[in-house]
């Protein structure tokens, strides 16, 4: 799909500039000519597409039209799980961080906490056309290091986009154990922060974490 919009893209150009050559320029359009305004397209169509991917389908109203949310950036919030060290001994509520890196073909997930991190292997953004609900789902790998090793935990996540700053739904790994996420964005770039330690310093306070 994509190489066929920028092989007809390219064409288009192409074609339109061959006509307005011959329409209202005396040129002589040699083969070299025209093998070089077909690469002239061809890197003006890449380019075009290139910041369309990167920043143009974020404006205004085109990421509803498309589909496509905009995700990137900082996210805090608090997981709740149903893991138990010991028996009769729940876990308590964890303050989680989402990276979100993301352009209009790509998304990528760091996860942290104050213990694990995590990053996503596959993601997609799911709509549902009927009822106009959008999710983000995810199989991730989280790093958890326990008794002096690392361990390697898969799991997946399933999270309702509720809004563009609201993120709430359930996960499950095969440690095993399952549980519900609450995330807010609190910024829209993760710029200078690189972990839960930068995170939690720049929102210090407990409440910056509730997700209502």
């Amino acid at each position: 799909m994509l190489v066929k919009f920028i092989f007809w893209s390219t064409l288009a150009v192409f074609v339109s500039w061959v006509v307005l050559q011959l329409a209202y320029f005396d040129v002589d359009l040699t083969w070299q000519r025209l093998l070089s305004m077909a690469s002239s397209s061809l890197a003006l169509i890449s380019g075009v597409f290139f910041v369309f991917c990167k920043w143009g389908w974020k404006v205004s109203v085109l990421p509803s039209v498309l589909g496509r949310p905009v995700l990137g950036g900082v996210w805090i919030g608090e997981l709740a799980s149903n893991y138990q060290a010991s028996p009769g001994e729940p876990m308590p509520v964890v303050k989680m961080v989402f990276i979100v890196k993301q352009t209009y073909l790509t998304l990528s997930i760091q996860s942290f906490s104050a213990i694990q991190s995590g990053n996503s292997e596959v993601e997609a953004i799911l709509s549902n056309p009927k009822t106009g609900s959008l999710r983000l789902t995810y199989i991730f790998e989280l790093r958890s290091p326990y008794k002096g090793e690392v361990r390697l935990i898969k799991g997946v996540g399933d999270l309702s986009i509720v809004s563009k700053t609201v993120l709430m739904g359930g996960y499950w790994t095969n440690s095993p154990s399952n549980g519900e996420l609450k995330m807010k964005r609190v910024s829209s770039t993760s710029k200078h922060l690189t972990g839960f330690a930068d995170v939690r310093t720049r929102w210090s306070n407990d409440r910056d974490w509730k997700v209502t």
